[in-house]
């Protein structure tokens, strides 16, 4: 319980400071028997990259940062140059619209990591985001 409250305080207020009187064993992160693990984050979104990182810091799990493709600052020219063409008439099925722009960008974020896996020829993998 103790994790889950350290993890949960700290998505609206800083990190908790460990008292000065108390001493903790040093975590050793490790990949949990994944050959890799990857944490996808928007590189201007700092303040949830390192309250993911102290996140699993505490869970002691070893992770590779990978900057997510940031949709919101596309343009239509950069998304013609990788070649990708929208469905004509694609709606989503739950909000009944086209894709949105971070939409995009979270799926060619999870899309180059499958690239990495297949060239790197991973096994297991967990990506978190």
């Amino acid at each position: 319980k103790y994790l889950t409250i350290l993890t949960f305080s700290t998505v609206k207020n800083p990190p908790v400071q460990l008292s000065r009187y108390l001493s903790l064993l040093p975590k050793i992160p490790d990949k949990m028997g994944f050959d890799e693990v990857f944490m996808i984050n928007l590189k201007r979104r700092t303040d949830r990259r390192e309250r993911m990182l102290k996140t699993l810091y505490e869970q002691e799990i070893d992770c590779k940062i990978v900057d997510a493709v940031d949709g919101k600052a596309m343009n239509k020219s950069q998304v013609n140059a990788m070649g990708i063409k929208m469905l004509p008439g694609y709606k989503d099925p739950y909000h009944g619209r086209p894709l949105t722009k971070g939409e995009l960008g979270c799926f060619l974020s999870h899309y180059n990591i499958w690239k990495e896996v297949v060239e790197r020829g991973l096994e297991k993998s967990v990506v978190f985001e």
